[in-house]
C-alpha cells in the first residue's frame, strides 16, 4: 500500500511541481550574465570617478564678478544672478539674469561676470550648474553681497573690555572715520571670541570725522541701530546723539564678545580679509603659556598685516609689543586712543604708546573725542 501511496505523490510531483521548478530556474539564469561564477573574484565592480565636485572658497572680486574656486576642474552649464527677496529664504528667481563664466587654464576656479554693476551691501543669490570631466554635474545656490568699493578708513579709538556693574553700560569699541564711505562688508573682529562670532558692520554712509560705537550687548532698552542720518535713536547706557551707535546681537549676560584682560582686535574686510586696525592687549600678570590659541593664530594675522608695532616701529605681536592689560578687565576701565582727530589718509599702524588706560567713568567718551 506504501509503494502504490509513493508512487502517486511522485507522479504528481513530476506532473507539477517540476515544470514550475525548471520554469522558474530558466527565467533566473536568462537574468544572470553569462560565465557568472559564485565566487568573489568572479565579480566586476563600476570604475570610475563619482565625487561630486566641492565649492573650496567663494569672493566677490568686483562690483561685476564673482569667483568660485572647486576641488575639481569643472565647466559650467548655465548660471544666473537675482536679487535675494525679503524673506530669509525667498529669492527672486523669476528676476534671474544669465551671467558669463570663465575658468582657468586648470579648470577649477570660475569667474561668473555680471552685466550689471551690483549694489553695495544689497543681496544677490547666484544659481549655477556645473559639471565635471566625468559627468558629475552640482547645482550651487551662493549667497553674496554686492561689492564695496569705497571702505572707509576706520580707526579704534576707544574699548571698554568689561560691562559697567548692574548692566548699566556694556562693553563697546568706538570708532573714528578718518575718510568717508560705506561699512558693508567690515567686521570686528575679537581673537578670543573667534572670527565665526565677528560682528559684521552693516551697509552704512559714513563721513569723514564721523564716530561710530559698537555696543557689544543689545539686551538693554534703546538697544537701536542707527543705520541712517538719525542718531537719536538709540538710548541705551552709553547712546551719545552726536554719533552713530549700532548693537552687536549678544544678549546673554555671561556672554562676553572680548577677551578676560588679554584680546587681538582687529577690523577686517570680510570678503578680501585684508585688516585695516588692529589692538594687542595681553594681560602681562598671567602665565604666557596660557594664552588661547585663537589669539596666538590672530596676532600672527595681524603682525602679517604690519599694522601693530612695537617701539622701535617694526610689525610685531608679542606680548613685549602689547598694552598691558593686567588691569584693563577692571570695572569700567576702558583704553583711549591718542589724537585720532590728527589721522589723514588710510594707512595707520599703532602701537601700545599710542593707547593709555581710562580708570574713571566720567572721563570715558564713547561716541565723543577722547
Amino acid at each position: 500500500m506504501k509503494s502504490k501511496k509513493n508512487e502517486k505523490v511522485i507522479g504528481f510531483m513530476s506532473r507539477t511541481m517540476l515544470p514550475a521548478i525548471i520554469l522558474v530556474l530558466a527565467v533566473v539564469m536568462s537574468m544572470l550574465p553569462f560565465g557568472c561564477r559564485s565566487s568573489v573574484d568572479g565579480i566586476d565592480f563600476l570604475q570610475g570617478d563619482f565625487s561630486v565636485p566641492e565649492i573650496v572658497n567663494v569672493q566677490v572680486t568686483d562690483p561685476h564678478s564673482i569667483s568660485m574656486d572647486f576641488s575639481k576642474p569643472v565647466h559650467v552649464n548655465l548660471a544666473c544672478v537675482s536679487e535675494k527677496g525679503g524673506g530669509e529664504n525667498s529669492p527672486v528667481r523669476e528676476n534671474a539674469v544669465p551671467v558669463s563664466s570663465s575658468t582657468d587654464e586648470e579648470g577649477c576656479k570660475v569667474d561668473f561676470v555680471m552685466e550689471e554693476k551690483s549694489e553695495i551691501g544689497k543681496k544677490y543669490v547666484l544659481d549655477a550648474e556645473l559639471e565635471d570631466e566625468s559627468g558629475n554635474t552640482l547645482t550651487v545656490q551662493v549667497e553674496f553681497k554686492g561689492f564695496n568699493d569705497r571702505i572707509p578708513a576706520l580707526v579704534m579709538s576707544e574699548l571698554r573690555m568689561k560691562k559697567k556693574s548692574g548692566m548699566k553700560g556694556p562693553e563697546f569699541v568706538e570708532f573714528y572715520a578718518v575718510t568717508s564711505g560705506n561699512t558693508s562688508g567690515l567686521a570686528l573682529v575679537s581673537g578670543a571670541n573667534g572670527i565665526e562670532n565677528c560682528y559684521e558692520f552693516p551697509a552704512i554712509e559714513v563721513k569723514a570725522g564721523e564716530y561710530i560705537v559698537v555696543h557689544l550687548r543689545n539686551d538693554c532698552d534703546g538697544s537701536v541701530d542707527e543705520t541712517g542720518t538719525k542718531l537719536s535713536l538709540a538710548t541705551a547706557p552709553d547712546c551719545s546723539n552726536t554719533a552713530r551707535d549700532l548693537f552687536a546681537p549678544r544678549g546673554d549676560k555671561d556672554k562676553r564678545f572680548l577677551g578676560i584682560g588679554s584680546d587681538v582686535i582687529y577690523l577686517q574686510n570680510a570678503n578680501t580679509g585684508e585688516i585695516y586696525d588692529a589692538l594687542l592687549v595681553i594681560d602681562k600678570k598671567k602665565n604666557p603659556e596660557k594664552i588661547p590659541e585663537s589669539l596666538l593664530e590672530a596676532a600672527a594675522l595681524v603682525e602679517q598685516s604690519g599694522l601693530w608695532l612695537d617701539s622701535n616701529g617694526n610689525p610685531s605681536c608679542t606680548i613685549e609689543s602689547a598694552v598691558d592689560g593686567s588691569s584693563i578687565d577692571k570695572d569700567a576701565h576702558s583704553l583711549n586712543r591718542k589724537n585720532v582727530r590728527a589721522l589723514k589718509g588710510d594707512d595707520h599702524p599703532a602701537k601700545a604708546s599710542m593707547w593709555y588706560e581710562v580708570s574713571k567713568t566720567k572721563e570715558q567718551t564713547p561716541g565723543s573725542q577722547n
